[in-house]
């Protein structure tokens, strides 16, 4: 199985991804993919970040073996890529009559 490292980021709460230079991108197409051997120690790296107030809530996401890279489970799709409905277009306060 393959995993990427998954968190919050603390500042703004931005779903991040940990990446190949030990950075945080909002971005899962950037994440470090790691087997289940070093999981481990990539959660270590997650748990040090969350104590420097970097990141909360680290968590390990599969996915799978395919580029680009795409979460397994449906929540992370969700998380990964936003809302799976509507156009995602800004509506006026009071419905559509304004």
């Amino acid at each position: 199985m393959s995993f990427v490292l998954s968190a919050n980021r603390l500042d703004d709460g931005s779903v991040v991804y940990f990446t190949d230079d030990e950075q945080w991108s909002n971005q899962v197409e950037d994440a470090k993919v790691v087997s289940d051997q070093e999981l481990d120690e990539v959660l270590r790296i997650g748990r040090r970040a969350e104590g420097q107030n970097i990141v909360v809530g680290c968590c390990e996401v599969e996915v799978g073996s395919n580029t680009p890279i795409l979460p397994v489970r449906l929540r992370e799709r969700i998380r990964s890529h936003g809302p799976t409905v509507g156009d995602h277009q800004s509506r006026p306060i009071g419905g559509p009559e304004g």
